[in-house]
Order: structure tokens, then sequence, then C-alpha cells
């Protein structure tokens, strides 16, 4: 899962996991025609008792059989679903692009992260690709206080 810290006091509430439609936004950026099904996920990471993150993401629905751990809802340790579709499907994610924002908490967001509407949270929206494919899109809330890292391995100077 996106950004989480896979310590012994996190766990991911997954709230719903299905095949669905695509919101026309997602198909597009999976280069589909609207009417895609896409296998959407919504989370909740739980850190120390307290909601950490609200994440929802889109994955191709050819995945769900694949990866049969797409579609599992309710309590569970936090997984790298992108390491079992790469297993899967031979595919390795060759490109990454985040984008983040701080922003206002809407009525969905705030009522799963426990705090009030229009409260600040710290959005984080990411597209994971296997050459030209998308692999996963994904969107990601934190509440105040909560802290995402990355970090960078740099290669040898010429």
């Amino acid at each position: 899962s996106h950004g989480t810290q896979n310590s012994k006091s996190e766990w991911v509430n997954t709230l719903s996991a299905k095949i669905q439609q695509a919101p026309n936004y997602v198909a597009d950026l999976f280069g589909e025609d609207p009417g895609l099904q896409v296998v959407r996920r919504e989370s909740v990471t739980v850190r120390s008792k307290k909601p950490a993150a609200l994440s929802v993401t889109w994955h191709p629905a050819k995945y769900a059989e694949l990866v049969p751990s797409l579609l599992q809802e309710g309590r569970q340790a936090p997984a790298d679903l992108i390491k079992l579709i790469e297993d899967a499907t031979g595919q390795r994610v060759t490109s990454v692009r985040d984008d983040i924002e701080a922003r206002e908490s809407d009525a969905r967001e705030a009522g799963h992260l426990g705090i009030r509407v229009g409260a600040p949270v710290l959005c984080v929206v990411w597209r994971w690709s296997a050459r030209d494919e998308l692999v996963e899109y994904g969107e990601q809330c934190l509440p105040p206080k909560h802290v995402i890292g990355y970090g960078y391995e740099m290669g040898e100077a010429m």
C-alpha cells in the first residue's frame, strides 16, 4: 500500500474492493473510453489506533483474477499490492508520478479521518506505470500531524 510504514501498530481497513465502471476521469487516465471496468479499492490506514490516511486506488479489472487480494475487504496487514501485480503479470513498474496538494477536507474525507469538515489535509495522487500501461492510479488524504516521506537512492557519479 502506498506510503505506509508497515509497523506493528499499523493496519488497513479496506472499506470496499470491487469491480465497477471507472469514473470518466479515471478511464481517461487509463487511456480508455468511458465504460472501462476497474477494481476500485477504498481503505483507511490506521496507525497507533488513529486514522492516518484515506486511500482510493484503481487497477485494470483484468488484475482481479491474477491477484485475488485486490478484492479483499476488511481489516488486514498493509500489503504491497504493486509487487503482487508485478509478480502475477511479469511486468515491472517503470515510472511513477506523485502530485501533492494541501487543501481543506470534504465531508467524506473528514468522516473517515475523524476530523472536522474543512480541516486541512495533505492529498497525494499517484500513477504507477509499467512501460506505457497504467498499473495503479491512487488518491490518498492524510489528516494534520501525519507525515509521508520519500527515500531516494542516487546512482554513482560518473
